[in-house]
């Protein structure tokens, strides 16, 4: 190969990814607008925008920040966060439908009202009537059906959701 040769192959490779890019963007007819579909990258300022039209609907508060969550169902207004709970020896827990459990200490065992038990997830089985409620798992009452847990000792429990304490 002469010099020659040698110097123009890293100008074609250029050329060539250049020509790349303006085709694959849509660039090279100049037909495709900025935040439109064929160019879907956005600016920081089109961003901004944006949040700014959503925090102006929003009545000027930040999503998540000047509230704490909360889900409403029909018969009481339901927290979307962990709470610890103190649960005294012999008292029950029953949780509604969705509740999700975690015993942090003491001693329970679980309480079914119906078919099935409670939804373990930490290990992926069902925790039947009578058994015992392993520390740190991570249970989810699937129906309002009386389903929960009896402290044998005095426990606490991390609760997100309803749960009657009797």
């Amino acid at each position: 190969m002469t010099k020659k040769s040698i110097a123009i192959i890293p100008v074609f490779a250029v050329l060539t990814s250049a020509l790349m890019f303006f085709s694959i963007t849509g660039l090279a007819d100049g037909t495709a607008k900025a935040g439109s579909n064929e160019d879907p990258f956005a600016s920081k300022s089109y961003v901004d925008k944006k949040f700014n039209e959503l925090l102006e609907a929003n009545g000027g508060k930040q999503f998540g920040f000047d509230e704490e969550p909360t889900a409403k169902s029909q018969e009481t207004t339901v927290k979307v966060v962990f709470e610890p709970v103190l649960i005294n020896a012999g008292q029950t827990v029953m949780g509604l439908e969705g509740t999700e459990i975690i015993l942090r200490s003491g001693e329970a065992y679980a309480v079914i009202s119906g078919e099935n038990g409670l939804s373990d997830i930490t290990d992926g089985r069902d925790i039947l009537g009578g058994e015992k409620i392993p520390e740190n798992h991570m249970l989810i009452i699937p129906r309002a059906d009386g389903r929960g847990l009896e402290a044998v000792t005095d426990v606490w429990v991390l609760v997100k959701g309803g749960v009657e304490v009797k």
